[in-house]
């Protein structure tokens, strides 16, 4: 980044010229600096993890007895267990039990028929 390089200039030259009261001065400025751009990295990063959870809502849907999730070609993925989602916001897919015609999750053993 050019503001930092530019600060580094500006600190070396304070250094070389005795100015360390100036010079501690600036190196705080540049660490306040650093903490500020992590702090904006981590707002970025909650912000981007946010919007993601409320496209996920808008494509998750209760039919057939369990969660499906409406992907962008209109296909329907799933089943996925709806409590793990109304609980935890986690689409867990779902196991068929074999000879039971039940479906069970990995998760929280929650079993369900799955409606046609």
């Amino acid at each position: 980044m050019a503001l930092f390089e530019e600060l580094k200039s500006v600190a070396k030259v304070l250094q070389e010229a005795g100015k360390i009261d100036l010079y501690e001065k600036l190196l705080s400025i540049q660490q306040e600096l650093l903490d500020m751009q992590e702090k904006l990295r981590l707002k970025d990063e909650t912000i981007r993890e946010l919007k993601e959870k409320v496209k996920l809502k808008g494509e998750v849907l209760f039919e057939k007895n369990s969660c499906w999730r409406k992907l962008s070609d209109d296909t329907m993925d799933g089943p996925y267990c709806s409590g793990c989602w109304d609980d935890k916001r986690k689409l867990i897919h779902l196991n068929k039990t074999i000879g039971t015609g039940l479906w069970r999750c990995p998760a929280c053993g929650a079993t369900t028929t799955v409606r046609n």
